[in-house]
């Protein structure tokens, strides 16, 4: 069975809630991409990430900070 891969995108201050989203989604046993599980020191992580993103169905991007700003 192929697994769609799920990549998630997050600015740093939102780590807490793109980890839960990542938790979620691979008990569920969704392939998904988060550089703070799937990067580790020393990669080249500009190209890992692109290739992720181009091997990813689909992109989940979180702005939960910046809505904060916003609304504040």
């Amino acid at each position: 069975m192929h697994r769609k891969k799920i990549f998630i995108s997050y600015a740093s201050k939102d780590k807490k809630h793109a980890t839960k989203i990542y938790n979620r989604l691979k008990k569920r046993f969704f392939s998904t991409f988060i550089d703070i599980e799937d990067l580790k020191g020393g990669d080249p992580w500009r190209t890992k990430i692109q290739k992720q993103i181009k091997k990813s169905r689909y992109f989940i991007s979180l702005f939960l900070y910046l809505v904060t700003i916003i609304k504040n």
